[in-house]
């Protein structure tokens, strides 16, 4: 211990008392896998054991009468409402507009950002330095949101880590009672991953309903069943074949079956006028059925055009699988195809 005092080299106080506590033997106690039960017999099980300490700590904070200490509580609640009912009523009654008002960004970040971030993660094993992250914050106040538009708290806050500390360092370390009833750590587990799933499931049906009320999704909703990104976002794109893609897949390209409606005209009567199909100029019939764009068709799809599998598909195939399997020629025929048409119009 001498030698270690007498090398250390720090001008830091803090980290200097660090290792002045490190120093020497450490008098560490590991709790036993083995308890004392009630008629004074030791049990080893580790099954018994286990059992052993949750039913003590669980009698601890529960109460061993936990109908009763319902009982109670709701009566105590259902007094209370009746309370908050009557001064509701007051007509002089002002509400709370702090505690009632939404959660916000700002109230969230303002106490992670207070929290330690050295400080003991909960049963998620998530440090609160993760929490600081932006991304994890908004996810935070969704969350909260949602639990106070509800009124649900997800069941697993009911977990937390008990550190068991003893009471008396001579007593029997093999029966629970013995130690800290009151000393636990209480943080609340939150499984992020669950959270943003929970999310995005939620705004998952909630765009998938609203997609469906949209009438110019009508080719969107043919090849798009579920909310995520979308690979062609990533592509390598011009600038000009990500517009017109995106145009394309959205239903706002400028086709009769979008302008039509600029001039109240009916979705039958939003007849192509460059070829002699008579039909509906969507974009299903601009990208597979339109002879007027047959030689940009054929330049760009070549041979695939000619496939078994693909002659065999509906529309409806051949336009899914174009989108996602040859997502690079989609948007240059869609560019070119436009192009020839807006020439054709403004001529």
């Amino acid at each position: 211990m001498a030698v270690d005092i007498e090398t250390m080299v720090t001008t830091n106080p803090n980290e200097f008392w660090e290792k002045i506590r490190k120093l020497g033997p450490r008098n560490v106690k590991d709790i036993p896998m083995e308890v004392v039960d009630e008629s004074g017999e030791v049990l080893t099980n580790e099954k018994d054991v286990l059992n052993k300490w949750r039913i003590d700590f669980e009698n601890l904070y529960n109460g061993k009468n936990n109908t009763e200490f319902e009982n109670d509580h709701y009566n105590q609640s259902k007094v209370h409402k009746q309370l908050l009912e009557s001064e509701m009523e007051d007509p002089l009654f002002m509400p709370n507009e702090d505690v009632n008002s939404n959660i916000t960004i700002d109230e969230i970040t303002n106490i992670v950002m207070h929290a330690k971030s050295k400080s003991a993660s909960g049963p998620d094993q998530i440090p609160y330095g993760v929490l600081k992250y932006s991304i994890i914050i908004q996810s935070l106040q969704q969350l909260f949101q949602l639990i106070f538009d509800t009124s649900i708290i997800p069941t697993i806050w009911r977990k937390a880590i008990i550190c068991p500390i003893l009471k008396n360092p001579s007593s029997d370390l093999r029966v629970p009672m013995n130690y800290r009833e009151h000393y636990f750590d209480s943080k609340t587990a939150i499984n992020l991953k669950t959270v943003e799933m929970n999310i995005q499931r939620l705004y998952s049906n909630i765009w998938n309903d609203n997609i469906q009320q949209v009438s110019k999704l009508r080719t969107y909703i043919t090849f798009k069943s579920a909310f995520n990104q979308e690979q062609y976002v990533k592509i390598n794109l011009t600038k000009v074949e990500s517009s017109h893609l995106a145009q394309f897949r959205c239903g706002i390209l400028p086709l009769r079956i979008e302008t039509g409606r600029y001039i109240g005209e009916r979705p039958e009567e939003r007849l192509c006028k460059f070829c002699t199909a008579d039909v509906t100029e969507t974009e299903t019939h601009l990208l597979l059925d339109c002879a007027f764009y047959s030689d940009i068709r054929e330049h760009v799809f070549g041979e695939l055009l000619l496939t078994t599998s693909f002659i065999s598909m509906d529309f409806n195939e051949k336009l899914i699988f174009l989108i996602i399997s040859h997502t690079r020629k989609l948007a240059k025929y869609i560019v070119q195809a436009y192009f020839k048409r807006r020439n054709s119009v403004y001529k």
